[in-house]
């Protein structure tokens, strides 16, 4: 019996969940090929236990396919409409949305502002590619 030959099209829309599909299509892909897990707030989505453990495809990624609190998040709408990749590219930065964030006392937040100075120094791209060797 010959094996049946299957094209990348019906194993991504027939074998695949949504977040897998959207990393095998491309999804949210940056300039060099890779996909931007580069969060609004300054995370790195690569990072979530939520990203890795495919409940969610970061906050670049369609609402539908995020987690919940992705899709409730008040920054992601913002730094869409403005048009950039992160917060710290925004000539409003620190914004009193950002600021609540980083300043929660939460780790999450921490990590975020810490990241968000990185942006500013280095430059977003610079900081992503770093992001994904570590």
């Amino acid at each position: 019996m010959k094996p049946k030959i299957m094209n990348r099209r019906t194993f991504v829309n027939t074998t695949l969940c949504a977040g897998c599909a959207f990393a095998l299509t491309g999804y949210g892909a940056t300039d060099k090929g890779q996909k931007d897990l580069g969060a609004f707030c300054g995370l790195y989505c690569g990072t979530c236990r939520m990203y890795t453990g495919g409940k969610c495809t970061g906050c670049k990624g369609p609402v539908e396919t995020m987690a919940a609190h992705c899709q409730k998040c008040k920054i992601r709408p913002c730094a869409e409409e403005r048009g950039v990749k992160s917060c710290a590219e925004c000539e409003e930065f620190p914004c009193e949305k950002i600021k609540a964030f980083h300043n929660s006392g939460k780790p999450m937040g921490e990590k975020a502002a810490a990241n968000c100075k990185a942006i500013q120094s280095k430059g977003y791209e610079k900081w992503l590619h770093q992001q994904g060797k570590n």
